[in-house]
């Protein structure tokens, strides 16, 4: 396999953070992001770790638990490749030129450089939320949220996190607007990253916040085609990320998206169904709030597609409590 494209500076820091970190779990995240990267550039971490075996001997300024461990490697590619330092260096000419332009485009969006890497409204919002949960370094870095860190994992968010993000600002209610924001988030740390290469994270509230922008794009029911489309970009996105998608995320898409199908093609059924009795409409709304799925539909929403009013709806959500037990 080629490792032409592998990521020299982030797979170096992943790899020095996985083996000086004395805890399993941080070690653990450290590997997976670390055969991530490798993948993405074509190779298995093992092929990663044995091209980089010969290397050289660290100067005297650096320690044995710190040495680069990718001293060496483009002489290593250069005897296996003839010519790969030339073009190695070619294409980091043209990708460091290329960002410079990036550069200069965001300095004259945001007015500055320093505006460009401060806070946004938002990311005020979710760090004054997350405060009483927050463990802060002297320099004012969040080390955990209330034990969840950098390398733990989205399933082990605590739930406290969890609720001081989503309290922070209004969640999205459809998946078209958790996607608009997971996108927004995305945006902003490509665009840090621009400025500064290792900036190639989110600050923690953010990116707790980011962890329930997955969930909802994965399991909010779909409303309208704009909504599937929002969702099957998500699980695009997913795949081109340069590592498999898990098993479970796929079953979970695949699930979601038989419901999106299902939904929609009676909300076309229904819309075709003419003359539609007030027998119909009745059984259609009653249909909606007893999906555990699209009862989460709003009143207007479901009224809008039945063809009834929004006060027809709610007065059968109510009944619907009482006679099912259902807590809306």
């Amino acid at each position: 396999m080629t490792s032409k494209k592998l990521d020299i500076e982030r797979f170096s820091k992943v790899y020095n953070l996985m083996n000086s970190t004395c805890y399993d779990g941080e070690r653990e995240a450290a590997r997976d992001r670390a055969e991530a990267i490798a993948c993405a550039a074509g190779m298995t971490f093992e092929e990663a770790v044995d091209a980089i075996s010969q290397l050289e001997a660290p100067t005297p300024m650096a320690t044995e638990s710190f040495r680069n461990p990718f001293a060496g490697f483009a002489e290593y590619m250069e005897q296996r490749e003839p010519g790969y330092m030339a073009r190695a260096a070619e294409e980091a000419r043209q990708r460091e030129e290329a960002r410079l332009k990036e550069c200069a485009k965001l300095i004259e969006q945001y007015g500055s450089e320093e505006a460009v890497m401060a806070a946004c409204e938002r990311e005020v919002l979710l760090e004054k939320a997350c405060a009483h949960l927050a463990e802060v370094e002297e320099d004012g870095y969040i080390s955990n949220l209330d034990g969840w860190g950098p390398l733990s994992k989205d399933e082990d968010l605590p739930v406290s996190v969890r609720q001081a993000v989503a309290d922070a600002y209004i969640l999205p209610k459809t998946v078209v607007e958790a996607w608009e924001e997971w996108r927004y988030w995305n945006r902003r740390m490509l665009e840090r990253s621009t400025l500064d290469r290792y900036m190639d994270f989110h600050p923690l509230p953010v990116n707790a916040r980011v962890v329930v922008l997955e969930e909802l794009l994965f399991s909010l029911p779909a409303a309208t085609v704009g909504d599937v489309i929002a969702r099957i970009d998500r699980f695009e996105e997913l795949c081109n990320q340069g590592w498999d998608v898990k098993q479970e995320d796929q079953d979970k898409f695949i699930k979601q998206l038989r419901n999106d199908v299902d939904f929609l093609s009676n909300s076309v059924q229904v819309g075709r169904q003419t003359p539609f009795t007030n027998a119909k409409k009745r059984d259609a709304v009653l249909e909606y709030l007893k999906c555990p799925e699209r009862s989460l539909l709003s009143d207007r929403e479901i009224a809008r597609i039945v063809g009834v009013s929004p006060q027809t709806v709610n007065n059968w959500r109510k009944r619907l409590n009482v006679h099912f037990g259902h807590n809306r």
